[in-house]
């Protein structure tokens, strides 16, 4: 025996007869995610240019969510199933509006989060050469005033040369 169908489980438009269907309804939802999507990022955006690292980004999260669901119905378009053409007029020009201010926004979220990660590998890399530091022994110069490290005997460089 098998469950019913949880609405996860069944495409956005198989739950809705097909008469009752309104293409411009899902226009609209498209529409929304876009502009929630345009949010989160913009947030993004905002904590990453006060120096934070992408790490501590508390709506990453939320943006991998949406991002999910926009890849859906770009999927969908594609494929011809959900038909953008129903979108006519002003819904149309707020569906390319907003779809223009996403590019926008996610261009700068690119910019920023390469910015980050340059900063975070800075950070690393400044905590690897203290960590380095801080694990060579000391180095000692010598009565001759060449320097080497401690319990280590001098090293001549001239041996074995020929003039």
């Amino acid at each position: 025996m098998t469950s019913p169908p949880t609405p996860h489980d069944v495409h956005p438009t198989a739950m809705v007869p097909a008469a009752a269907f309104d293409p411009g309804a899902e226009i609209e939802s498209v529409i929304a995610l876009v502009e929630e999507l345009i949010d989160v990022i913009s947030e993004e955006n905002r904590i990453l240019a006060c120096g934070l690292p992408a790490s501590l980004s508390t709506v990453s999260g939320r943006k991998q969510v949406l991002a999910d669901s926009f890849e859906q119905h770009v999927r969908r378009i594609r494929s011809r199933e959900l038909d953008i053409a129903a979108a006519r007029g002003p819904r149309h020009a707020r569906l390319v509006d907003r779809t223009a201010v996403l590019r926008q926004a996610m261009d700068e979220n690119l910019d920023r989060l390469q910015t980050a990660i340059a900063a975070s590998r800075h950070r690393v890399e400044a905590i690897m050469s203290a960590i380095r530091e801080q694990l060579a022994p000391p180095a000692v110069y010598g009565s001759d005033g060449t320097q080497r490290l401690a319990g280590t005997r001098p090293v001549n460089l001239k041996a074995g040369l020929r003039a």
